[in-house]
């Protein structure tokens, strides 16, 4: 970014120069360098508020994901509980089924739901997400008793969920990672591809 912002004052500086030169040629032709110029510096100042938005929309994402995350830990009741039940089940240790706690994991779920649209709307994309959410996302819906509880028992109202799984796991890909949990992945439910169309 900084390369970038260093170019753009170059060439605003070599478009000055050209335009104190078209100044000093005569009429006819200072005209038309002048309207040549004016028209590049114009180019050059949209690319340059281009850059700026793509930053500041990249440190709002960043700020917005840690407010977000936060969210998450205020719920101990609810989140954290069941995150603690899911760390034991993948670390291989003993852990409270979460159909005994169906609350909990509901509340969970609502929590994965506001995620999923912050990503369907744009307001959050898979780069910003992937560090501090993949893990609290993918154990919960790669999870065979939640998917017997509820994902694979009402698919068509956790569309979202499963738009989501199947985008973020492309992005995982692309970036030469493997799924989180695969091992009862929310892919394996009967019609994952028709819940996971795009809308």
């Amino acid at each position: 970014m900084k390369k970038t912002s260093n170019i753009i004052v170059i060439l605003s500086t070599i478009l000055i120069v050209i335009g104190v030169i078209a100044g000093s040629l005569t009429t006819n032709y200072s005209s038309q360098i002048s309207s040549i110029v004016t028209t590049i510096t114009a180019i050059i100042g949209a690319v340059a508020l281009w850059f700026q938005f793509r930053k500041d929309r990249a440190i709002n994402q960043a700020s917005f994901s840690v407010e977000f995350y936060e969210t998450f830990q205020q719920n101990t009741d609810a989140n954290s509980v069941v995150l603690a039940e899911l760390d034991k089940k993948y670390d291989g240790k003993e852990y409270k089924p979460l159909k005994e706690m169906p609350e909990q994991v509901i509340s969970y779920l609502t929590w994965v739901r506001c995620l999923c649209s912050l990503i369907e709307r744009k307001v959050l994309d898979y780069e910003s997400v992937d560090d501090m959410f993949a893990y609290k996302f993918f154990a919960i819906v790669n999870n065979k008793e939640v998917q017997e509880m509820e994902l694979g028992r009402l698919p068509s109202l956790y569309k979202p969920f499963y738009r989501v799984h199947k985008a973020w796991n492309e992005y995982r890909r692309k970036k030469g990672e493997s799924e989180i949990c695969a091992e009862e992945s929310l892919s394996r439910v009967k019609d994952y591809d028709k819940y996971a169309q795009k809308r």
